[in-house]
């Protein structure tokens, strides 16, 4: 007969139990990302919750619950440091860490909704365009908002290059695409 013992170190208060088939988002979900790894299944919903699935099973490991004071619009990966960001209705960014689950910075100044936004290619800057008509850049590591600049209409979607070199916004009034020079290189 073959005895194996059991791990009967208890739960700390901290650590969630979900059961399998639990936890499913009640309103609409707004934004899913998957680790390199393929080990998490992130996804962020309307109704301000932040869950954390198994990728292999589907079953939900943790959460963080933002409700009912913010709504989540959507979210951003930026792979290189775990970080994930996601606008939110309160017209901020909230970023957290996707080791740790913990909030790390929280960037406030858009004064309309966030149509989209991104990381810059080293992962320094976040850039955001919202309906005020205004991109603006923020620094990760001070959360100081270090550039914005009106624009004539709307940007409903941009991304910065890999190079760092140029963002590419496109507008709500426009079928083309405008490029801009980062004048910090």
């Amino acid at each position: 007969m073959k005895l194996e013992q059991l791990d009967s170190s208890p739960l700390s208060a901290n650590t969630p139990c979900f059961k399998p088939g639990t936890g499913k988002h009640r309103k609409a979900v707004t934004g899913l990302l998957v680790d390199p790894l393929n080990r998490k299944v992130i996804s962020c919903g309307i109704e301000g919750k932040v869950k954390f699935w198994d990728f292999h099973s589907g079953v939900l490991q943790d959460e963080i619950d933002w409700s009912p004071m913010v709504a989540i619009t959507a979210a951003r990966y930026y792979r290189p440091s775990d970080l994930i960001a996601f606008s939110c209705d309160d017209l901020s960014i909230r970023v957290i860490d996707l080791e740790t689950k913990k909030l790390v910075r929280e960037l406030w100044g858009c004064l309309g909704q966030i149509n989209d936004f991104c990381f810059s290619n080293d992962g320094r800057w976040i850039i955001a365009a919202s309906m005020d008509s205004v991109v603006r850049v923020w620094d990760l590591p001070t959360t100081h908002l270090i550039n914005a600049f009106p624009v004539e209409s709307p940007c409903t979607a941009l991304a910065f290059s890999e190079t760092g070199e140029y963002l590419a916004t496109a507008h709500a009034d426009s079928v083309g695409i405008n490029l801009w020079n980062n004048r910090t290189l």
